[in-house]
């Protein structure tokens, strides 16, 4: 597959690619990557991967709760984000990235934890991503989705709320995926674990 994004996806070239690295460096998005690597550390997974990594804040989050000792892998479908992540992620020596999408992992390995953040409100085809990741986790894995909370950023975004998800979708979207599906707001935040 040379071309990993469906009719209609969000596409990140060079410039949206360096805009969005801007982003990651400002107090509300901080605060949702610490969010995330608190979550994930507190699951004590081993063997991670984020779906529409971007320049891989949240795996360099996790690395320094772990203090390295996890294995994460990480898959963008942009060109400009895969090096964007690996410039910056040079040093990790336990962090591996990809071209890759929620439709096409290119490692050949089980994970505890599939996880993504702000990028699932992108995907074109959320269930049919849902069930082919499915096959990549290990006996008790999960995935786990990180978004903004549609509800809360209505009211207060609400040019930006299309980049959100609720409550209610993914609970459809579970259900429709035939998965158990557990959510967790924090405020602007929304997490959704998917079990199998």
């Amino acid at each position: 597959m040379s071309n990993y994004y469906l009719k209609g996806e969000e596409r990140f070239g060079y410039f949206m690619s360096i805009a969005y690295l801007a982003v990651t460096k400002i107090g509300s998005y901080k605060k949702f990557s610490k969010f995330i690597a608190e979550d994930i550390y507190n699951s004590r997974a081993n063997t991670i991967i984020d779906i529409g990594t971007g320049p891989a804040s949240i795996p360099i989050e996790i690395t320094r709760l772990y203090k390295n000792n996890i294995s994460i892998f990480a898959v963008d479908p942009s060109k400009q984000m895969v090096f964007l992540a690996k410039r910056r992620t040079k040093n990790y020596k336990n962090i591996n990235i990809a071209i890759g999408s929620s439709r096409k992992i290119p490692f050949n390995i089980k994970f505890d934890i599939i996880f993504s953040s702000l990028s699932f409100h992108h995907w074109k085809e959320k269930e049919k991503s849902l069930r082919y990741l499915k096959g990549f986790l290990k006996k008790d894995g999960e995935i786990r989705i990180y978004e903004y909370n549609k509800a809360r950023l209505s009211k207060i975004h609400a040019p930006i709320s299309q980049h959100s998800v609720s409550k209610e979708e993914l609970e459809d979207i579970g259900k429709s995926s035939k998965m158990k599906t557990k959510i967790k707001i924090n405020g602007e935040f929304i997490s959704a674990r998917f079990i199998p």
